[in-house]
């Protein structure tokens, strides 16, 4: 008797398949209907299979590879942690670091703000006030261009408000009216 096995004996080969959930009529095909071929309704086939593709078993692991898996998660997520620690160390160190570099820096600005800055700046509203209140206080002047005696060209004359300016006003007219220089009262602004 040989031991030998004859190349036409029949054997067997697992494949997935896929198959439609819905036969051609619109009616759903389901795990009672699956046969060999395909899907049959009581007898003839509804729908074939199709896209066969060999069928690999996923392989057995064992205890020591379950293990080992778990033991390399762990020294994976140890690395991480720490990995990041040291990364908010740093960066802790580091905030640190600069903030004791620009203390002294802010201090000096908060300093110089305080005694010198505010100050001026105070009196210099304060000078701004009183040019104000003066200006309130002083006559206003007007300035008006009138015709020459001479009928030559129009002179421009600066008088304070006190005195009536005439479209028709003429140089005579406002001799009489007290007149101030313009550069005297810029000055005392």
């Amino acid at each position: 008797m040989s031991t030998k096995k004859n190349p036409m004996t029949p054997g067997v080969r697992k494949v997935v398949v896929e198959i439609a959930t819905h036969d051609d009529d619109g009616n759903p095909i389901t795990d009672a209907m699956l046969s060999s071929g395909g899907a049959r309704d009581h007898g003839p086939i509804v729908k074939q299979y199709t896209n066969p593709q060999p069928y690999q078993q996923a392989p057995i692991r064992s205890e020591e590879d379950r293990e080992f898996d778990a033991y390399m998660q762990r020294e994976a997520d140890t690395r991480r942690r720490r990995e990041e620690e040291a990364e908010d160390r740093r960066r802790r160190e580091n905030q640190e670091f600069v903030a004791s570099l620009l203390q002294p820096l802010f201090d000096g600005a908060e300093r110089l703000v305080r005694e010198i800055v505010v100050p001026w700046a105070v009196e210099k509203r304060n000078e701004r006030k009183e040019r104000k209140l003066a200006l309130r206080e002083s006559p206003a002047i007007s300035r008006a261009v009138v015709d020459s005696p001479t009928g030559d060209e129009p002179v421009l004359v600066t008088i304070e408000s006190g005195a009536d300016i005439a479209e028709s006003a003429t140089v005579e007219n406002i001799a009489l009216a007290p007149i101030v220089q313009i550069e005297d009262y810029r000055r005392s602004a």
